[in-house]
């Protein structure tokens, strides 16, 4: 199937356009509109179909398989679903036109927070990456330890899943390990009526877009790509097997191929692919012996790869691989007293790195004009390996209803434990200078230096236990729900006992669910990052070999140690984020309504630090603030000659203030620069002198954010139609100040004048 999309650049949307849009949504709505109305004239003489009432739930959304199936996604990710949430903020640097190669899921923020500060879940259990979640332009390097990867261990296919569930505000304490928000998406389970096949593909490329005529078209960097072709392919098989078991097949292939251009040391240039991969195999068996009780076992291997390359270094080629294992079995009991889970998952991954070479060597001659600068070899390998085992148990009562009262409740427990051994490759950097005439004006200035950088081999091992407990309540007195909850972590490398206390409230003010006011104040804690327990900064020995003048005597330095970066954690606590939530919501002629205001206080966030440039250490001097109002009106109709339609539209206003640093970061405290103190924490901005973390994001910051959507189906849903749009109005952040150091007020701009 051939798809085909006009890509419109936010950033320059101006008035006419938004009113364009405005045509274009009501272009959408009338027709389903008037032929509401007139099915309103038109008696109807089928049964009529009776659906129990779904009342809006601030703070939380569900989106089904049968939009999942509808909706436009280049990615095909639980996180690319999302799109049709207004408050959900996107990676500027994949939600564009540059990068619609890349298949990965896109990065998100939630509520202000992190990318890696939400918790990503399948069936209501973890696969979030705590280890190295800080994405995939962070891989390529000999002195970090770690390689940078996604948020989610396992990349599943939307294909595979039944609904997600997005909880972004009054989140209850049966979640933890976030500070943003919750994605839970639940698996398909195998249909036992009969057995059921679908074969779907897709194929997409450059040709198929208006692309914007400014792109480079001889483009060397994988974040500008004119030119991409993308495959998808997939297969689904289930039924039953027996009376009491059925089963589900589902495999899936996606591969993207991004031809760049590649400058080669001797100033010629020549046509390079870089190419993406991510392949879903998935068994799911369901045995249901009585009605009452249902049991899952699941098993999916999730590979991805991507391959990389520096554009102008030969033999410079890696590829980021994560061979993604994951088993898992629920057991689902009804009792008369509610419902008793329990599951156990184990997931088996790492992004690892694997280099074409070891050895990267480079040669910057200053004796000749211009100067020439020559680069080749790799970095060396990374293997990192993941092992996680999860455990929960957890029950869910019956309403008990007492003296004009009812009490339901949750409650449960998780245990989880890690272990990660990651091991890197020892590499070698050679750098060859030379200097002397025509570009040096006194011949005695020649000289040639070579040093030579040894990295050598490094392991390392660690483990991480978590337990967690909640305990969750409803109470409803007439009008009134209270919903008290409380949340405790504890983990066995910080040692910190993590207590979450969450509160909702909810009044139905004329009984009938016309109006309803609900408030909530929570705290949330974010989870223990594995990449606090290990070294991410190797040390290296340099030999260096110097000759003063041509024919001179070779001087030998002797070896001495260089890079040797402690990376420090003790007393990190863990980060959090108090919420203060509001608003009402509704249903008034068919329509449901939500307004809903969230403020939330993201504080002690990791930052990593150094106060000399070489020693690293962790700290809890992150921080920042979200306040945001979301806007939403929905409607669900069935009509009799018509179809049935979904209308649903968001409108979120927000604003972000934050430190832009994150664990990885390596903010210097140093006090002096160019001979002038400063302090690092505070920055001049807009004629103020204010602390760093009250700066606006530098991403994931839309100030405003719409998006329409309408789902049709006709002919008894042998036909649907499904329009999505989704518009975000242009950001302010910071930029780069690239000015000169000598015409900067205190020398510390970012260059110097040769």
């Amino acid at each position: 199937m051939l798809i085909k999309t006009i890509v419109v650049d936010t950033l320059r949307i101006n008035v006419t356009i938004q009113a364009f849009l405005v045509c274009i949504v009501l272009l959408c709505c009338c027709p389903i509109v008037l032929a509401a109305a007139v099915d309103e004239f038109i008696p109807l003489l089928d049964e009529v179909v009776v659906t129990a009432e779904q009342k809006q739930d601030l703070g939380k959304t569900s989106i089904s398989a049968e939009q999942l199936e509808m909706l436009p996604s280049r990615t095909g990710s639980i996180t690319e679903a999302l799109k049709v949430m207004s408050n959900i903020q996107y990676d500027y640097s994949v939600d564009s036109e540059l990068t619609l190669g890349e298949i990965a899921p896109p990065r998100i923020s939630i509520a202000g927070a992190k990318p890696y500060e939400n918790n990503f879940m399948i069936d209501g259990m973890s696969i979030s990456n705590t280890l190295n979640p800080s994405g995939f332009d962070d891989s390529a390097s000999r002195n970090d330890l770690m390689v940078g990867g996604g948020d989610q261990t396992v990349f599943y296919s939307t294909d595979l899943i039944e609904s997600i569930t997005v909880l972004d505000s009054n989140i209850p304490a049966e979640y933890g390990a976030f500070i943003g928000g919750v994605v839970d998406a639940n698996l398909r389970a195998p249909r036992s009526d009969r057995w059921h096949y679908q074969v779907q593909g897709r194929y997409t490329r450059d040709t198929f877009f208006a692309m914007d005529k400014e792109l480079d078209s001889d483009s060397e960097e994988s974040d500008e790509q004119p030119k991409f072709t993308t495959y998808n392919s997939s297969l689904t098989v289930d039924g039953p097997v027996s009376e009491t078991i059925s089963a589900l097949l589902f495999v899936s292939q996606q591969h993207s191929i991004i031809p760049l251009i590649r400058e080669l040391n001797d100033d010629s240039f020549e046509d390079d692919d870089q190419e993406r991969s991510n392949y879903n195999y998935f068994v799911r068996a369901l045995y249901k012996p009585i009605t009452d009780l249902s049991v899952t076992f699941d098993v999916t291997y999730a590979p991805y790869e991507a391959h990389y390359w520096r554009k102008s270094w030969p033999d410079s080629d890696w590829y980021i691989k994560n061979e993604s294992w994951r088993f898992s079995t629920q057991v689902d009991y009804e009792l008369t007293s509610g419902n008793l889970s329990g599951a156990i998952a184990y997931t088996n991954s790492g992004y690892s790195r694997d280099s074409d070479s070891n050895y990267s060597f480079q040669r910057i001659d200053s004796s000749v004009s211009p100067r020439e600068l020559i680069y080749s070899g790799g970095v060396g390998d990374a293997d990192i390996d993941n092992e996680e085992f999860r455990g929960k148990l957890s029950f869910k009562s019956n309403q008990i209803k007492q003296n004009g009262m009812s009490i339901s409740y949750a409650t449960g427990i998780e245990v989880i434990s890690k272990n990660t051994d990651v091991w890197n490759q020892e590499t070698t950097l050679e750098i060859l200078s030379l200097r002397g005439p025509p570009y040096e004006e006194n011949a005695s200035d020649y000289f040639s230096r070579l040093t030579v950088n040894e990295y050598q081999e490094m392991s390392q091992s660690d483990s991480l236990d978590t337990l967690g407990f909640y305990l969750q309540g409803d109470i409803v007195f007439s009008r009134l729900t209270l919903s008290p909850g409380l949340r405790v972590d504890y983990d066995d490398f910080s040692h910190n006992v993590d207590v979450a206390p969450r509160l909702k409230v909810e009044y139905d003010t004329f009984g009938n669910g016309l109006v309803r006011i609900i408030a909530g104040i929570n705290r949330y804690y974010g989870a223990a990052l594995r990449s606090y327990a290990f070294d991410r900064y190797r040390p290296y020995i340099q030999v260096q070999t110097e000759i003063d003048i041509p024919g001179g005597t070779p001087i030998i330095d002797l070896p001495e140690e260089g890079g040797d970066n402690y990376y420090s954690a003790d007393g990190v606590d863990t980060p959090y984020s108090d919420e203060i939530a509001g608003g009402i919501a509704g249903s008034v002629v068919g329509f449901d309504y939500g307004v809903n205001l969230v403020y939330r206080e993201h504080k002690k966030q990791i930052i990593s630090e150094t106060d000399d440039g070489d020693n690293y250490y962790l700290t809890n001097n992150g921080k920042g603030n979200y306040q945001g109002i979301t806007v939403s009106l929905s409607k669900a109709w069935q009509t009799m000659n018509y179809g049935d339609h979904q209308f649903a539209l968001n409108v979120t206003k927000s604003k972000t203030e934050t430190f832009n640093g994150s664990y990885d970061s390596e903010v210097n405290n140093s006090s002096v620069s160019y001979g002038h103190e400063f302090v690092y924490h505070k920055v001049f901005y807009n004629g103020e002198y204010i602390d760093r973390s009250e700066l606006p994001a530098d991403n994931y910051s839309g100030p405003l954010i719409f998006t329409l959507s309408l789902d049709s189906n006709f002919y008894s849903d042998r036909l649907r139609l499904s329009t999505l749009i989704r518009w975000r109005d242009k950001a302010k952040g910071l930029v780069a100040d690239r000015r000169l150091s000598a015409d900067t007020p205190y020398g510390v701009g970012s260059a110097t004048r040769e």
